[in-house]
């Protein structure tokens, strides 16, 4: 395969830049005796990491619909940029990916995938830790960490994230998807311009900008290198991701219920399920105020359930 792909490339482009590109796939894959992501993926890919190599941060984000591969495509993303990525970089909110870059910038190696799968814990941007976190983000270029968003949907990211992004996959169905990103050489900005449209076209705005540019396409694979390298990782992110559906579900259901007025009066079950909920979200790195707002409950309430859990 790599000698093909090496021909191929050769006469595609020159050849000095195709070795150093079958060197980097080498080094990546020899050790599976395969390969884990499209060639054209890998072929920008390795320009990316040079890039990032040279002080320029990675911010990347996956969309599409469920069941489209997401996760799995930027896990294999996220190890073709950093060999040692390992299921413990996969975070599931912006609370634990700044925890997750706090530990990157105190090691001896800045430059590390961390994906971000589905976060829902948004700051609002005007508040302290919502204005925190833009600061955060803007000093990142010089730290050149990865940072991998995956999302359903792209309304789902906040601003903050969104105007750092340099690159959008969509993934349009399983095994398929297109990447888009600003060619700043050519005098393109696609990238832009979906930012710019999406707001009142939504996902229209693909159908426009598939008829106006022409996006490289890929394919993506079924399989996963972490399931080779980190088999007990991935059982346990899925056991995770279980874990916060059934959790979103449980919440979701006693927010109804209150909202009612059917938890007026507290069983002992219902009280423990109400206080795991506080502390689940409390661990999540959620302030008390929003806790208060979510679960429709009193500060007072959520105060004391976080102070007694801490004794």
């Amino acid at each position: 395969f790599l000698e093909e792909l090496e021909q191929e490339f050769t006469e595609k482009y020159d050849e000095k830049h195709t070795k150093i590109f079958i060197s980097f796939v080498k080094n990546r894959y020899d050790k599976f005796d395969r390969v884990f992501l499209d060639k054209n993926i890998m072929w920008k890919a390795m320009d990316d990491y040079i890039s990032m190599r040279n002080g320029n941060m990675i911010s990347y984000l996956v969309v599409g619909l469920g069941l489209t591969g997401k996760s799995t495509f930027f896990k294999n993303l996220a190890y073709f940029y950093d060999t040692d990525f390992h299921a413990d970089m996969l975070v599931w909110g912006f609370h634990e990916m700044v925890d997750k870059i706090a530990e990157v910038v105190d090691s001896d190696n800045p430059f590390r995938s961390i994906i971000i799968d589905e976060p829902s814990d948004i700051d609002h941007p005007q508040s302290k830790a919502g204005k925190k976190f833009k600061e955060i983000m803007g000093q990142l270029r010089q730290q050149c960490p990865i940072l991998l968003y995956c999302s359903t949907d792209f309304k789902d990211m906040p601003p903050t994230v969104v105007n750092k992004l340099n690159g959008l996959f969509y993934l349009n169905t399983l095994g398929h998807g297109y990447f888009i990103r600003n060619e700043p050489e050519n005098n393109l900005y696609p990238l832009d311009e979906f930012k710019k449209k999406f707001k009142d076209q939504g996902y229209k705005v693909f159908l426009e900008l598939f008829n106006k540019y022409s996006f490289l396409q890929f394919k993506t694979r079924k399989e996963c290198t972490l399931d080779i390298l980190d088999p007990e990782g991935e059982k346990k992110y899925f056991k995770v991701k279980k874990e916060k559906l059934k959790q979103s579900i449980k919440m979701y259901k006693n927010i109804k219920k209150r909202a009612s007025g059917s938890l007026t009066l507290l069983t002992d079950e219902n009280r423990i399920e109400r206080n795991e909920m506080i502390i689940a979200l409390w661990n999540d790195g959620m302030r008390q105020v929003d806790i208060c707002r979510k679960l429709k409950l009193k500060k007072a309430l959520v105060s004391t359930v976080i102070k007694e859990s801490n004794v």
